[in-house]
């Protein structure tokens, strides 16, 4: 009885530090992986502001150079009124 109380024995033959032990290593595994998927998703947040941002900027460009189109047509317009 003794040596059984020495060892700890349970869960086929393993004793209570190896079992100890081996939830320790998964804990730290699952927290790495929290780590990395947690990474993983902020780089995926920077691309897609990014990606937004840059869309953003475009869309501005494209009604920049629609006004500025619209500006020098009715000025074309407007001279052509002018010069008759």
């Amino acid at each position: 009885m003794s040596e059984i109380g020495v060892y700890n024995t349970c869960n086929n033959d393993k004793n209570l530090s190896e079992i100890q032990l081996e939830h320790e290593r998964e804990h730290e595994l699952v927290v790495v992986v929290v780590k990395v998927v947690h990474e993983c998703r902020m780089v995926v947040k920077e691309i897609d502001d990014g990606l937004l941002k840059e869309m953003e900027v475009h869309h501005f460009g494209k009604e920049m150079m629609i006004l500025e189109w619209m500006s020098c047509a009715s000025i074309l317009v407007l001279s052509t009124f002018l010069v008759f």
